[in-house]
């Protein structure tokens, strides 16, 4: 084979289809040598190994290139690329294993102050250390993760687009490998473990929030895009997804405020049939209620003599919390809201004291962001299989379709599976700490040995070598389409 064509992964092709059109060039080269001199020759080949040339040409190969880029061996290029994902997965792992130690060290922190009074033991060092570690290699492992998918996904494509159909079918198998393996290291610990925003605060300066990391990683990532002209985008992409999923989670500057009402209150029903709350008078129950306040809640502050009581607590300021959750130092539910209302004489105000609360990584939030690829790669790789099925029979188009749509149900059903219409895919912001896939924590945290997580797992397995199969049975050039010379390379 000439040198100047290039290798079949060059190309996407089988050796033996990449012979074909090599020969096929070779006449037109020859052709235009003879008409317009060796320069003219020249100049064609330099322009018929560019990447955009290249793709036009295999274009009419591309049941060739999904066959060829399934089953040959990886490339050296491919080879780092696969170890750049898993060496991004394994930083994933570690960031969920860190978040789901510090669950259970929030809960064993929670546990002590119930045995000792709220106010006895001040937060553990080590696990704000553990929360913010987890909070920084989650995104950060995420960012990269997704950046090295992407660019991947836009090599294949610059060969052709059976290679990127290929590609999306290997990092279908590549994604569920990594996945199942993710569900045996953490899903026994992930059913323990209970996820909690404790708004616990740090000495850090009030304009580091997430916020601004937003903003310095939003501008930075489109100065180094305009600053390289777009050749370096994997680089701006790495640093945008870094800025938004540190976002998620981040650290918030949070007021003091500063709640006034009684201590003891009597439920009174008003004229519009409404509840409210009016002071108790009783001394007796306002002694036992100012004793247990000052025990079990924190920053409280009563003055049992004139039925008084003074709140301490920290809200997000309304920037900070526009698109995080708010429920991490909001109120617990509605219904305690409203009853704090209906209190006659309760007032809050805010002191001007600002504060920044610590950043949260929530259990699973790393591979559950790392599953989200998994149905859309299924959904396109089959489909796209479906699409180059070509003229089948009767028999062989029955087969290979029903193939692909069971292994389509396999790939979706256990990211919805037991899920209600409505609740199939997180759209709130909760869906940046966890994962966009409630289906997919809920098997995650749910994980047994029972019949049913066996066979939804299984199938997700088997759905992934689905690929192999139907290339092996259906899309394997046909002899009869190869010269002689080539029925060798073709085996």
């Amino acid at each position: 084979m000439s040198m100047w064509i290039g290798q079949p992964e060059d190309w996407g092709l089988s050796p033996a289809k990449l012979r074909i059109l090599q020969a096929e060039l070779d006449d037109h080269l020859d052709c235009l040598q003879a008409d317009e001199g060796i320069p003219a020759a020249d100049r064609a080949r330099t322009e018929i190994t560019k990447p955009k040339n290249r793709r036009r040409l295999a274009g009419p190969y591309l049941t060739d290139q999904v066959y060829a880029t399934l089953h040959r061996w990886p490339t050296r290029r491919e080879w780092r690329e696969l170890i750049f994902l898993l060496s991004c997965f394994g930083v994933i792992l570690v960031s969920d294993w860190l978040a789901i130690q510090v669950s259970f060290g929030w809960n064993d922190l929670s546990f002590e102050r119930y045995q000792a009074g709220s106010q006895a033991i001040p937060p553990h060092l080590a696990w704000v250390n553990m929360e913010v570690a987890a909070w920084l290699l989650m995104a950060v492992g995420r960012a990269a993760f997704f950046t090295g998918f992407a660019y991947t996904l836009w090599r294949a494509w610059r060969l052709g687009w059976g290679v990127l159909l290929a590609r999306i079918l290997q990092l279908k198998l590549i994604h569920t490998v990594l996945v199942i393996t993710a569900f045996f290291c953490l899903g026994p610990r992930m059913y323990s473990a209970y996820y909690d925003g404790y708004g616990y605060l740090l000495n850090w300066p009030q304009w580091l929030t997430a916020p601004v990391l937003l903003a310095v990683g939003l501008v930075s990532a489109i100065a180094v895009l305009i600053a390289s002209r777009r050749r370096a985008w994997a680089w701006s992409l790495a640093v945008a997804l870094t800025a938004v999923f540190l976002y998620a989670g981040g650290p918030l500057t949070v007021v003091e405020m500063q709640s006034h009402q009684s201590i003891s209150y009597l439920p009174v029903r008003a004229a519009d049939g409404s509840t409210q709350f009016v002071p108790n008078n009783d001394s007796t129950e306002i002694a036992e209620r100012a004793a247990y306040c000052e025990r079990w809640l924190p920053n409280v502050a009563c003055d049992a003599a004139h039925n008084k009581m003074t709140i301490t607590y920290y809200d997000i300021r309304p920037l900070a919390g526009a698109f995080v959750n708010r429920g991490r130092l909001a109120p617990s539910t509605a219904e305690e809201l409203a009853r704090q209302q209906r209190k006659v004489d309760r007032t809050e105000a805010a002191t001007g004291n600002l504060a920044v609360a610590g950043p949260e990584a929530a259990p699973c939030g790393g591979i559950g962001w790392l599953s989200l690829p998994i149905p859309l790669l299924g959904l396109l790789g089959l489909i796209g299989l479906v699409v180059i099925m070509g003229r089948r029979g009767p028999a062989e188009f029955a087969t290979y379709t029903a193939i692909c749509v069971l292994a389509i149900i396999a790939t979706i059903l256990p990211f919805f599976a037991g899920q209600p219409i409505s609740h199939l895919v997180e759209l709130s912001p909760l869906a940046m700490l966890h994962t966009p896939l409630p289906g997919f924590e809920t098997l995650l945290t749910y994980i047994a040995l029972d019949w049913d997580w066996i066979s939804l797992v299984g199938g997700l397995v088997l759905s992934a070598g689905v690929p192999w199969l139907l290339t092996a049975w259906f899309l394997k050039p046909a002899q009869a389409e190869l010269p002689p010379a080539d029925l060798g390379l073709a085996e």
